[in-house]
């Protein structure tokens, strides 16, 4: 299994998702549930665009949500399993034998 080091805290995740989008959040939700320890990287609120948007419609399981709401759902579920998220933004991503380090801000 590859490992993956975020530069400015030395902590080492099984997964981290760069971006904190909608697939952002169910990709963290899967894989923390799968148990690998995740962390979800942002360099926005949570939600990304997502939060801009008055109004979702027909999203699975919300008929009509808000963005800021359904960004809010997602990232309390992802976070009450144990995703952690680090509100910064990626400046680099490089491979060094089986580990890959992201630097962030």
């Amino acid at each position: 299994m590859m490992e993956i080091i975020i530069q400015n805290n030395n902590k080492i995740y099984d997964f981290i998702v760069i971006g904190g989008g909608p697939a952002g959040w169910a990709a963290a939700i899967y894989s923390t549930r799968a148990g690998l320890s995740t962390v979800v990287i942002e360099k926005n609120a949570p939600g990304g665009k997502l939060i801009n948007i008055s109004t979702v419609h027909n999203y699975p399981g919300s008929p009509e949500i808000d963005g800021k709401n359904l960004a809010l759902n997602m990232f309390t579920q992802a976070t009450e399993l144990g995703t952690e998220y680090v509100s910064s933004e990626v400046t680099s991503l490089t491979k060094e034998k089986d580990i890959f380090i992201v630097k962030t801000t």
